[in-house]
């Protein structure tokens, strides 16, 4: 452990570290056990001299107080820094006291201490009461103009717009229309059945309910006929509409519009037409250029809800799980996988039949990336013949973060994957699932598979705490493998297994319940640990399952991707 890393641990016991320095801390602290253990004995040392000094004095210390969710701002060098504090106590308290007491504190075990809450950036939902003529029902890793002037509102009158600078936000018209929004963006509410896009790009899933609802550009008119389609309008007001699915009928703003005849070639004049399945038309804000008939292409447009669940109930090769009703999350490489024009994927949408069914209606989960350069790859034939999403590593930094799930307690996770060989020294996470306490599955040096928890609490106990878990067998890189955990307070169980055979096991530590995003591909920051490799499939559950029934899935994923017992 080197001067820098011991510096930042007396700084974030003195309560004078910067933000910047206890993210750089907390990076240490995940993957140095020598940092850790370090760590852990100057908080005992800090509060053991501490009760010393009182006991000694008659009057309380004044000692700092960590505020761990609050440190920003905090730069300075504070005077009392806990090297002086030594020196003061033991200067007091007499030395066979100081061992004894030091005796005591470092043996003792730690009681179950108060959890409070870590910085989080998640994305969330906005709900509200039903009102207005449309309300947000989704946001993604979004910035909102409304917001940074402190108007926030997930619902919206006629009249009102939204001012979307990046990621994607759902909204819902008050008849049942529903549109994604992609950043940047504008679009303004003219009635519960229609809305005028001024800029960006959108996608519309029409109900019967909502057959007529309109949209409005600064070319023209979309009016649909129960359909699923997508608009784009350029800086110019030019405006491409691509039919997924049903029927649109356009009419443009200039009565003059020409539109190119395909058969013939020649111009004609354009009033109004009707798109039907995988058809598009550009169109210009200016009536004196041709329009243009175009095949309608989805992978411009990020739309919300794209598996067939027929499909996936009918495939023949589709994984067979048991205890299906805990089914928390099930990612599946080859259904539910929106691919953009580089065919980068935009989402992964989580199979799990307790999202699909839920009684709330709302929106599907899935796992995203709405910013293009972070999207992970996809290849057909990734794993066993089967599709598999492929990461890139720290140098691409790619990762997909859910929308919010609700975790319980405890869980068990399975991730069919591949290690590609690293050039570099450095860490990958598969998979961080949790709130206050994490655990993660990671790929660790020599492309071994790991896990570790670790949970963040309050002061006058160490407010880093850690449960590492090591394979015990390095694993081949390019040969597919299932990593899996299962995790449980109740049942006093923390174990990783590689292709069914249980390699560590330890303690848990705390509660993984939380409302929030999880993510796939890299750490929770979203900024470091870049997983390196593929994965195929991702199936989670909302309990630690015994041992039978994890055998169960884990026999069924090896059978279906050919993956021999080690």
């Amino acid at each position: 452990m080197n001067e820098e890393i011991e510096k930042l641990i007396f700084r974030a016991i003195d309560g004078a570290i910067s933000q910047d320095e206890f993210n750089r801390l907390q990076d240490v602290l995940e993957v140095d056990e020598d940092a850790r253990v370090f760590y852990t004995k100057m908080l005992s040392l800090d509060q053991s001299v501490s009760d010393i000094a009182e006991s000694a004095r008659g009057e309380a210390v004044d000692r700092p107080e960590v505020h761990w969710n609050s440190l920003a701002g905090v730069d300075s060098e504070t005077d009392s820094s806990l090297r002086g504090h030594l020196l003061t106590y033991i200067s007091i308290a007499a030395s066979a006291v100081v061992l004894t007491t030091l005796a005591f504190y470092f043996t003792r075990p730690w009681s179950g201490p108060e959890i409070v809450r870590v910085r989080e950036v998640e994305v969330a939902p906005l709900s509200s009461e039903k009102n207005g003529v449309a309300e947000v029902v989704q946001r993604i890793d979004c910035v909102l103009e409304n917001e940074k002037w402190s108007t926030s509102s997930s619902s919206f009158e006629a009249g009102q717009s939204i001012v979307l600078l990046e990621g994607v936000v759902v909204v819902e018209f008050r008849k049942g229309a529903r549109v994604t929004l992609e950043g940047p963006a504008n679009l303004e509410f003219l009635s519960d059945n229609s809305g005028f896009l001024q800029s960006g790009k959108l996608t519309a899933v029409i109900p019967d309910s909502a057959i007529g609802f309109e949209i409005l550009t600064p070319s023209g008119r979309l009016i649909d006929h129960g359909t699923e389609f997508g608009v784009s309008v350029d800086p110019n007001g030019d405006t491409e509409t691509h039919v997924f699915k049903g029927e649109v009928e356009l009419i443009a703003n200039h009565a003059k519009t020409q539109e190119l005849d395909p058969n013939s070639g020649s111009q004609r004049e354009f009033g109004s037409q009707r798109l039907t399945d995988a058809m598009g038309l550009r169109f210009k804000r200016e009536g004196n250029v041709a329009a243009e008939v175009i095949e309608a292409n989805p992978s411009q447009f990020i739309r919300t809800s794209i598996v067939d669940r027929q499909r996936v109930k009918n495939r023949t090769e589709i994984t067979e799980l048991v205890d299906e009703e805990h089914l928390m999350m099930w990612f599946e490489a080859g259904q539910g996988v929106q691919r953009d024009s580089k065919g980068r994927v935009i989402s992964w949408e989580n199979l799990a039949q307790s999202q699909a069914d839920r009684a709330n209606q709302e929106l599907e989960s899935s796992a995203w990336q709405v910013n293009a350069d972070r999207r992970p790859g996809w290849s057909e034939s990734g794993l066993g013949g089967f599709p598999a999403v492929r990461f890139g590593g720290f140098e691409s930094k790619e990762f997909l973060a859910t929308t919010p799930l609700r975790l319980k307690a405890d869980a068990t996770a399975l991730v069919v994957c591949q290690f590609d060989p690293l050039e570099e020294i450095g860490y990958g996470h598969l998979l961080v699932l949790g709130g206050q306490t994490k655990f993660v599955l990671e790929r660790r040096e020599k492309s071994e598979a790991g896990s570790y928890t670790w949970s963040w609490q309050n002061k006058n106990v160490p407010p880093f705490r850690m449960e590492a878990l090591k394979n015990v067998k390095p694993t081949t890189s390019h040969e597919p493998q299932i990593c899996a955990v299962r995790y449980s307070v109740e049942q006093d169980i923390f174990e990783l297994s590689v292709n069914g055979e249980a390699v560590a096991e330890g303690d848990p530590i705390g509660s993984l319940a939380v409302n929030s995003s999880q993510v796939i591909g890299c750490g929770h920051h979203r900024n470091r640990f870049f997983f390196k490799g593929q994965i195929a499939e991702i199936v989670i559950y909302d309990r630690a399952l015994n041992q039978e029934k994890f055998n169960q899935v884990t026999e069924s994923l090896m059978q279906k991707y050919r993956i021999q017992a080690r």
